[in-house]
Formats: structure tokens, sequence, C-alpha cells
């Protein structure tokens, strides 16, 4: 099976790597032209950037014997040395292994590193809009915009229910250079009307097991103002909307 493209996440890696051969102890300056780093670090901000690098090494990297804590002693952190090749002779030295282990070991680091950073990044992200249109009954629509990445079709449930291959269409994002969206449409989705107060009429869950976490915009255009949305997010990349009656009295009739 082919790799799962992320063009932003090798980005990040290529800055993780180049950064582990420049010499010395790492200082704020290593960020310097690591332009993806400090975007998905920092927002843009080199010293927030910095900062939470340096939080990263902290959390996962205290321990060199482990794959990150590798990539952050061959990058000079606590060592310095002038070369990436006398930090892999020292790491080799120190704690008994050959050479081409510690390589290794740093490179495993490097790609985790490369990951949870990506995954952590509020910016350059796949992400879903979920909208849905209520009169007698209603209509959702869910688009998944997406740029350069691999496509991992989503998984949906209407109303509890599993919709089986789900179909999606193709179609360019105008507003995105390079962008395009996978669009479904359910349409004439009944209100359920036997719920009481709080009660579910209708729902959508969308999980969309991307290569890392989506984010999620979702609008609502009801013409009954009993009924009120809610919407949840699920850790494992998926998103849930509710439509729920809001009232005591009697719900509105069954659709047809």
């Amino acid at each position: 099976m082919a790799d799962l493209k992320d063009p932003t996440r090798d980005r990040l890696l290529n800055e993780l790597r180049a950064m582990r051969r420049m010499p010395g102890l790492p200082m704020i300056d290593r960020l310097s032209g690591q332009n993806e780093l400090i975007e998905a670090l920092g927002y843009g901000d080199v010293e927030r950037a910095w900062a939470r690098l340096q939080r990263l090494r902290d959390e996962h990297g205290g321990d060199p014997q482990t794959d990150i804590g590798t990539y952050f002693y061959l990058a000079g952190w606590d060592i310095g040395r002038d070369t990436l090749d006398q930090r892999i002779k020292q790491y080799a030295n120190h704690f008994g292994c050959d050479e081409r282990t510690a390589r290794r070991r740093g490179d495993r680091g490097a790609d985790k590193l490369a990951t949870l950073i990506r995954d952590q990044a509020e910016t350059n992200r796949p992400w879903g809009l979920i909208t849905l249109f209520q009169s007698a009954k209603v209509d959702f629509i869910v688009r998944l915009m997406m740029t350069y990445e691999s496509w991992r079709p989503a998984e949906i449930r209407i109303n509890g229910e599993d919709v089986s291959d789900p179909v999606f269409t193709l179609h360019k994002n105008p507003d995105v250079t390079g962008g395009y969206y996978h669009q479904l449409i359910a349409e004439a989705v009944p209100l359920g009307t036997s719920a009481g107060e709080n009660g579910t009429m209708a729902s959508i869950v969308v999980h969309w097991p991307m290569p890392v976490w989506p984010t999620w915009q979702t609008a609502a255009y009801i013409a009954d103002q009993r009924i009120v949305t809610r919407t949840r997010t699920y850790r494992d990349r998926g998103v849930e909307m509710r439509l729920e009656w809001s009232q005591t009295s009697t719900p509105p009739p069954e659709s047809d």
C-alpha cells in the first residue's frame, strides 16, 4: 500500500533533521529559517516556538535512551559538540551501542517528533464543514476539505445507522490554492418526534480517519425555533451534530 502523503509533516521532519546537524549547544537561533517549525510550534512567533520545543523535550525527550530523547541528544541538547558525527560517537560510547544503532534511533526520534508536532499544530490541517437545513425534514451536507494530504474516506452515521459505502463527490475549492473537497449530501432525513424534552430528533456522526486529526466547523439553518442544535467533537477525528426538541410542549407532527 502506498504511503499516505502529508507534505506539512515531511517539511517538519526535514527541518528537524537540519537542526540536528547544527553545531554547538542548541539556542533559539537554531530555528532561524525553520519556517514550518516556527508556524507549527509558535504560530509564527520564534520565541513561542522555541519555548514549545523546549517543553516537548522536557515532556518526551528527557530520557536519551528513548527515540525522541536520542534525537535531542544527537541535536546537541546538554552536550554541544561541533558535528553530528561527534555526537553519534559520544552517544554510542556512553550508552553501549554501535554508531548505526545510535543514528537509527535518532532517525526514529525525528520521525516521531515530527508526527507529534504535526498532530498538535492547529494550522495547515484538513477540515470538515457540516451543514444542516431543517424544515419538515432535514438535509445534511458534509464537506471534507484538503490540499495535498492523502484522502481517507469518512465514515458516516445518520440517526444511529451507519451509511454503507457513502458516496462523496470531488470538487475544487476556489478559496484555497491547490485545495479541493469531498462532498456528501443526505437529503430529506426524517425528524424523530417521539423523544421528549431535549430528545434527539436527528443526528449525524462523521468519523474522518485522516493521518492527522482534522478541525471542524458546523452551520445550522433551523425553521422551527423550538429545535436546537448541539455539536460534539471526538478526539478520534470525529464530530457529531444533533437536532433536539427543546420544549416540553408537544413536538411537531411526524414527517412523511
